[in-house]
């Protein structure tokens, strides 16, 4: 079975958090650091995916760094992550990340967002992003 976070482990199992999401990718996440990784990495994601993770450990505001990034194309036609000023998808968009993009977001409030989705053509390697209230 696979869970999300270490390989071959769960990323609940040292931090607060609560199953988000029905295909077993995406948490909330309580704890006031952490990091969070694409399905299977550091092997490649699948396809189809919809992965959301909420960041809200309830201080101030929050540091997102995305260390890794290896997803297929370079124009987020394909698959993307995109990262949300608050506890939705439907908050405003800080940005969002294709190809071999990396970036650093910070919130404005106590909540992040992020949102993962694959096409169904190729995988790669996937992302990894560390979280920390600052």
């Amino acid at each position: 079975m696979y869970l999300p976070g270490i390989v071959m482990g769960n990323p609940c199992s040292n931090v607060l958090c609560d199953r988000l999401s029905v295909n077993n990718c995406g948490w909330w996440l309580y704890s006031t650091e952490g990091y969070i990784t694409s399905p299977n990495y550091p092997q490649q994601y699948p396809n189809n995916m919809d992965c959301v993770w909420v960041i809200s450990p309830g201080y101030e505001v929050i540091e997102l760094e995305f260390l890794h990034v290896e997803l297929e194309g370079s124009d987020c036609r394909f698959d993307g992550i995109q990262v949300y000023d608050g506890p939705s998808i439907n908050q405003r968009q800080l940005g969002r990340l294709c190809g071999n993009q990396r970036s650093t977001f910070h919130s404005t409030g106590k909540t992040l967002t992020v949102r993962f989705t694959t096409d169904s053509s190729q995988t790669y390697q996937g992302f990894r992003a560390e979280y920390r209230s600052t």
